[in-house]
């Protein structure tokens, strides 16, 4: 069956398991098939022990994203809420609920801050559902996001990934404003899971690259110092690829 469009998740690439990577290289992959509705078995056990994820609006349909929470488990709040951060080898990962408040002042916007102090790392990635930026047709950005990006260009961040839009879409590395700078951050916007497919209107300031006429997954490899980039299609094609530096 297919599988809805939700944030891309996070494993090690040495291993499928939830805990810190000691290795050097992290795999970023988009959201697990579903098995099922529930999830029973030996399926369900091993789709819960992987990935580390971030909710999306889908969740929020149930009150309090309940049934998410209570199917994810300690999972879902590994630090006790639904953002959290975590060490990948040399990188810092980010995971952000864009559902939940995160205006300026806001517990989320407040504890980013500090994570981001606390944890001071030459290359930083970040993920949340909604966009920032989009040339979807369907949704396109969204400027309330607008406060994790400006905390995390504060602090030299590096990648964001995204989803939301039922497309793929790669830019250049941007400044809050969404201008292109060298200093900025590299947006990946990933919700080719399976869903049904949505048009991108005209191209906004900074995309480089656009898909949505193909399922698909983003492989990353994290190293130290950067990253690599392949959005291969469900076919096992290559559609782009690419790599970067981190500020």
């Amino acid at each position: 069956m297919r599988s809805p469009a939700c944030t891309p998740w996070v494993t090690p690439a040495s291993s499928g398991d939830l805990r810190p990577l000691p290795a050097r290289r992290a795999v970023v992959r988009p959201c697990p098939p579903v098995l099922g509705a529930r999830g029973r078995g030996r399926a369900g056990r091993r789709l819960r022990r992987a990935g580390l994820r971030a909710p999306g609006n889908h969740e929020y349909r149930t009150p309090g994203a309940k049934g998410y929470f209570r199917y994810w488990g300690s999972a879902a709040r590994p630090r006790g809420t639904s953002w959290y951060g975590f060490d990948a080898g040399a990188w810092r990962l980010i995971s952000l609920d864009s559902t939940a408040p995160h205006g300026p002042g806001s517990a989320q916007a407040v504890w980013l801050e500090s994570e981001l102090a606390a944890h001071p790392r030459r290359c930083v990635l970040a993920y949340w559902h909604h966009p920032r930026f989009s040339s979807g047709r369907a949704h396109g950005g969204d400027p309330s996001v607008g406060t994790f990006w400006k905390a995390l260009y504060a602090a030299r961040a590096d990648v964001v990934l995204a989803g939301h839009e039922h497309n793929y879409e790669r830019f250049a590395v941007l400044r809050p404003d969404g201008e292109p700078a060298g200093d900025g951050l590299r947006q990946f916007v990933v919700g080719t899971g399976g869903a049904g497919r949505y048009p991108f209107g005209p191209p906004v300031t900074g995309s480089e690259f656009r898909d949505a006429a193909h399922f698909g997954v983003l492989r990353l490899v994290l190293r130290p110092g950067g990253y690599d980039w392949r959005f291969v299609g469900s076919g096992g094609r290559v559609l782009d690829s690419g790599g970067g530096r981190c500020v």
